[in-house]
């Protein structure tokens, strides 16, 4: 997906998720790579940086983006989660850029977690233009599912942006 700028170099970066990785390479988590623009040719991991998931979270199901969280000019870059923290309640993370080194999504500078086993948040994710004014973009994070919805009910939360890290 492209992400627009999130290595503060100008050009368009490109996000792939590997959101499966860990159940054909034993001793892996999930990964996300970020191809910093211009992205014409690429053999991953070596041309681009790695952000690592955490055990079994399914990082980089769902990718968003552009967006700028938190209203600095530069980009950041969103994440889904759907099985976050070993539950099925799920989340989504954003890394406020510029990003330019491999990290791990356990050192992210916003996290949103579900809270209720079930609802796979994380499984969508989307960066929405600013819609209250704040000069800040805001995120949207899918849910499948939910015991207390009713079976088969799915929604999405809206997240306003925000400049300070924090879940």
């Amino acid at each position: 997906i492209n992400v627009g700028d999130v290595t503060g170099d100008g050009l368009n970066d490109i996000l792939l998720g590997a959101d499966q990785l860990y159940l054909h390479l034993p001793g892996h988590q999930a990964e996300v790579y970020l191809l910093p623009g211009p992205a014409v040719t690429a053999v991953l991991p070596n041309n681009g940086l790695t952000l690592t998931g955490e055990p079994e979270d399914s990082a980089g199901q769902s990718l968003g983006g552009p967006l700028d969280f938190n209203g600095d000019g530069v980009g950041d870059v969103l994440i889904g989660q759907p099985a976050l923290m070993g539950t099925s309640g799920g989340g989504a993370s954003v890394l406020f850029g510029p990003v330019d080194a491999d990290s791990s999504l356990a050192d992210v500078d916003v996290r949103f977690v579900g809270d209720v086993p079930g609802h796979g948040q994380g499984r969508s994710v989307a960066g929405v233009p600013d819609i209250n004014g704040d000069g800040m973009d805001e995120v949207l994070v899918g849910q499948s599912g939910g015991q207390d919805w009713g079976d088969g009910a799915y929604g999405a939360v809206l997240f306003l942006g925000r400049t300070s890290p924090g879940e």
